[in-house]
């Protein structure tokens, strides 16, 4: 079963195997059968494939090791909180009746998810974001701070320098970042990678002030290899870079910094892992 997919251009078609490739099939039912296969995606059994684990069948898999989130019997397809829709999402789909009755009814319009946006225009006018002016008075913004460019302002409103507890702002709506990259990092370099000089190298515990040093340095670098900014032979030498911090210790930071909790982490393909848990922080 072939299906178009949004915004391919009218001449396109998906590619397809060898004109002598078949497919092998096992001893297990559903792999016989591959019209009997959980497939809401209608993908060809070229693409979507059978996995085994201990010569066991565990269901089909996609290129990457995607699977299909299993139909609870209701038509519904729901794993944690989320719920997955092959074949597009309609706001109907995910509101009660009543609510659903309401909006067509007050409102007279049609689904508001992403109305008005297209493959060439994903952010239309009409759904661009506003800055609200009270917060960020709260948060410190000031009418200097605006003329004098303060870029550093701006950055630790996305990303925190401080624990946002502790700024000392009434409701900081913030969540802390450099803090727990900073209690991330040294448990990685010390759990994981046992760098406590016992053996070997030693990792010196880093912190928030060195966390946003190494981030700076890489803001910095326009060279293609930014292990040239600290060689003092070469044109591309970075004075402030250099004297920022050591090359070593940035290689170190390179090798051990994380935004997430890695020495707990759920493995890929056992239940609960998370795909996302290397920037979830961010």
């Amino acid at each position: 079963m072939e299906k178009k997919l949004w915004g391919i251009p009218d001449c396109w078609s998906p590619p397809k195997p060898d004109p002598n490739w078949s497919l092998k099939t096992g001893k297990d039912e559903l792999e016989m059968k591959y019209s009997e296969v959980d497939n809401p995606g209608g993908w060809s059994d070229y693409t979507f494939r059978p996995r085994y684990e201990k010569n066991v069948y565990v269901g089909h898999r996609m290129p990457a090791g995607a699977r299909v989130v299993k139909d609870n019997g209701y038509g519904v397809r729901v794993e944690g909180e989320w719920e997955f829709f092959y074949n597009g999402w309609k706001l109907e789909q995910s509101l009660p009746p009543s609510m659903m009755s309401s909006i067509n009814k007050e409102l007279n319009m049609k689904p508001f998810h992403r109305v008005g946006c297209g493959r060439d225009n994903m952010f239309p006018d009409d759904r661009k974001g506003r800055l609200n002016p009270n917060l960020l008075e709260k948060m410190g913004l000031t009418s200097e701070r605006m003329q004098e460019c303060d870029a550093l302002f701006f950055y630790q409103l996305l990303l925190p320098i401080c624990d946002p507890s502790k700024s000392g702002v009434a409701g900081d709506p913030h969540r802390p970042f450099y803090i727990p990259v900073s209690n991330f990092t040294n448990r990685y370099a010390y759990a994981v990678w046992q760098l406590d000089g016992n053996y070997g190298h030693k990792f010196n515990p880093t912190n928030v002030q060195e966390l946003l040093h190494f981030d700076g340095i890489v803001f910095r670098n326009t060279n293609d290899n930014i292990h040239d900014c600290w060689c003092t032979d070469d044109d591309c030498y970075d004075d402030l870079i250099a004297n920022t911090m050591h090359h070593h210790q940035w290689i170190a930071l390179r090798s051990c910094i994380k935004m997430n909790h890695n020495t707990y982490k759920i493995p890929r393909g056992k239940e609960g892992h998370d795909p996302c848990a290397k920037f979830r922080l961010v």
